[in-house]
């Protein structure tokens, strides 16, 4: 089951609004890798962040966040919390971004 549909699946559980869908994504999404190596990551990066930002459009007026956070590094779990937490707190934007 694809992201897309498993979150179309799961929408009844946000029928009062209120909610957040919080995706991990990574810089791969936002600059590709020339690396053919990492193409397969930049491209699935890539779906996801838009794949992020189109629900954010479709569901905000429903009161339901969608949001993606990313990083060209390896991170520690807290500063990741941390970083879902500034990214569900503000919603101002689909997209969080850290060094």
């Amino acid at each position: 089951m694809s992201t897309f549909q498993r979150i179309r699946r799961e929408l009844k559980f946000f029928a009062g609004g209120d909610g957040a869908i919080l995706f991990t994504g990574g810089l791969f999404g936002v600059h590709p890798n020339a690396n053919v190596d990492f193409a397969c990551m930049s491209m699935d990066k890539s779906a996801l962040r838009a794949l992020a930002q189109m629900l954010n459009a479709e569901l905000k007026t429903k009161g339901i966040f969608v949001g993606v956070v990313g990083s060209n590094k390896h991170f520690a779990p807290k500063n990741i919390a941390e970083a879902y937490w500034q990214l569900y707190s503000a919603r101002n934007s689909f997209e969080y971004i850290f060094d």
